[in-house]
């Protein structure tokens, strides 16, 4: 498209070229990075007036979060066996990527990334969790090593531990919550520090040997009890 991206509609959401993994997105509205946004400008409306004396900001920041919720809830679904799932990116005119990346913003940290739950359908996020959470997530790799979600940034086979840190952090479980925990405190995953990505049938081929991303977030879902 000339350098232009994939055409789009308008959709009250906010477009932007590249995933949180620096890859360039299919389609140019990303769910989760907007959903995340909605949830921040909460935040902003309310220290604008208390903080700021700026009403104007104020209203602007409401008004940009109810059009970024409303857009979401048009545009940012799709049907997948049955259940009303979050697309991971859309572009307005009927286009849904169905996937998910570990990198976040993503589809399984939407509650991490908004724990007052004010932005989001809980029953569409449990079926999206249990869509990405799977096979049917082109980027979810299950092999002897381990399970779970990769990233076209590192290709097939290649699981982040960065997304079982955040699988754990949104795990409502608590049996599942000390299994993840578990796995990303002991044995081969955590002898050198958590890497970017592993391969699913094998520890020791890893990219990125140091990766302050997910160690960083492990020490809160440490912290976290």
């Amino acid at each position: 498209e000339d350098g232009r991206g994939w055409p789009t509609a308008c959709t009250g959401m906010v477009w932007n070229a590249f995933r949180p993994s620096d890859d360039p997105g299919k389609y140019g509205y990303h769910i989760p990075g907007n959903l995340f946004l909605a949830a921040e400008l909460r935040s902003l409306a309310a220290t604008a007036r208390s903080a700021w004396s700026d009403p104007a900001l104020a209203e602007a920041a409401a008004e940009l979060r109810g059009s970024i919720i409303e857009g979401v809830k048009r545009h940012g679904t799709k049907e997948h066996k049955g259940n009303l799932v979050y697309c991971y990116e859309v572009d307005g005119k009927g286009g849904c990527n169905l996937m998910d990346d570990a990198n976040v913003p993503s589809l399984l940290s939407i509650p991490y990334l908004d724990p007052t739950g004010e932005t989001y359908d809980k029953d569409v996020y449990r079926a999206t969790r249990g869509f990405v959470l799977s096979t049917d997530n082109q980027w979810y790799f299950e092999g002897s090593a381990g399970r779970g979600v990769g990233s076209p940034h590192t290709g097939a086979d290649m699981i982040w531990p960065l997304s079982l840190v955040m699988q754990a952090l949104t795990e409502d479980s608590a049996t599942e919550k000390a299994s993840l925990l578990h796995t990303l405190t002991s044995g081969p995953l955590a002898s050198k520090g958590l890497t970017e990505s592993f391969h699913k049938d094998d520890h020791e081929r890893i990219t990125r040997p140091w990766f302050g991303w997910p160690n960083s977030l492990l020490g809160e879902l440490l912290l976290s009890g």
